[in-house]
């Protein structure tokens, strides 16, 4: 079998989740600051006056490690570092 290698990707994805249990990914094409491809970083939400926020913090690149951050605004759909 053909194994495919896991790489490190600067793809954005939402899960919208709704009270009667159906979920939904989908695909985002955010615009602003875009982050480096990258795996095992930190992701958290963040909420203020009713905008929801994504902080993403390090992980690892092709060529080692990262120690930046970003920040996604959703109602933008906009990173800035």
């Amino acid at each position: 079998p053909q194994i495919k290698k896991i790489v490190p990707s600067n793809e954005l994805w939402i899960l919208e989740m709704s009270k009667s249990g159906i979920y939904h990914w989908s695909k985002q094409n955010p615009k602003g600051d875009i982050p480096a491809p990258r795996s095992n970083h930190v992701a958290t939400e963040i909420k203020k006056n009713d905008i929801q926020y994504i902080l993403i913090h390090g992980g690892l690149g092709e060529k080692g490690k990262f120690d930046d951050m970003y920040l996604f605004e959703s109602n933008h759909n906009k990173f800035t570092k």
